[in-house]
């Protein structure tokens, strides 16, 4: 099981559409791969258990996923090369690039790549996720579009701004490739495998690289907070 969970976990951070299956559904899947690993595995050849049952467990995952997916391939691999070629072009320029610039990346005409581009552009939303969310009383969406509501905090709120100032600030003295990496992966939403190629390096190395600049804001936002208090 934590062979699965890992897989699962790793899958949910890197990967765009793994909101299209639930987490519990994506660990039963991940199961029937770790049992198919479990069958076929022999132990006299010499590998490793898990290195042998991961490859297995991660591609039963990402072939329910492709299955449950609401587009046809060609579309999923038009939004697969939207994603690594807007990447590519933000380590290229130090800018989102404009639709023209990404279809001009893709050698597709303009007109060609905008009518594909409306036609990909699904997003799929759970809705029990937003019903979980009113009930639980975390109201973070809500109270954005809501400024009147009386149970809005308005310290709190000037906290929260503070708080966002201070990231946006931190983020930009980070050095430039760990600063790309969090733009790309936080703010543009791109998987860091398409990230690890745009700047020439592993998805793993991306993944060390995004967990140092994790690290490097922590320790700026609490010593940045310590002297606002």
């Amino acid at each position: 099981m934590p062979l699965v969970r890992h897989a699962v976990n790793r899958i949910t951070v890197g990967s765009s559409g793994a909101g299209i299956l639930q987490y519990e559904d994506m660990l039963s899947y991940g199961m029937q791969g770790l049992i198919e690993a479990f069958n076929a595995f022999d132990p006299t050849r010499g590998a490793k258990f898990s290195t042998y049952a991961l490859p297995r467990i991660r591609g039963a995952i990402l072939d329910a996923l492709r299955a449950a997916h609401p587009l046809p391939r060609s579309l999923q691999k038009f939004s697969s090369d939207v994603e690594q070629a807007s990447a590519t072009l933000h380590v290229k320029l130090g800018r989102t690039p404009t639709k023209a610039e990404l279809a001009d990346q893709m050698g597709i005409p303009e007109k060609d790549f905008l009518s594909t581009l409306r036609t990909s552009s699904i997003r799929v939303v759970s809705l029990d996720g937003l019903a979980d969310t009113a009930v639980s009383g975390n109201t973070e969406k809500l109270w954005e579009m809501a400024d009147g509501d009386p149970g809005v905090d308005p310290d709190a709120m000037a906290q929260d701004t503070m708080v966002r100032r201070l990231l946006h600030e931190a983020v930009d003295t980070l050095p430039d490739r760990e600063k790309t990496i969090v733009q790309l992966y936080y703010m543009r939403s791109h998987s860091l495998k398409s990230i690890g190629k745009a700047l020439g390096i592993s998805e793993s190395r991306a993944s060390q690289l995004r967990h140092r600049a994790i690290r490097r804001l922590r320790t700026t936002l609490n010593e940045e907070l310590q002297d606002a208090a």
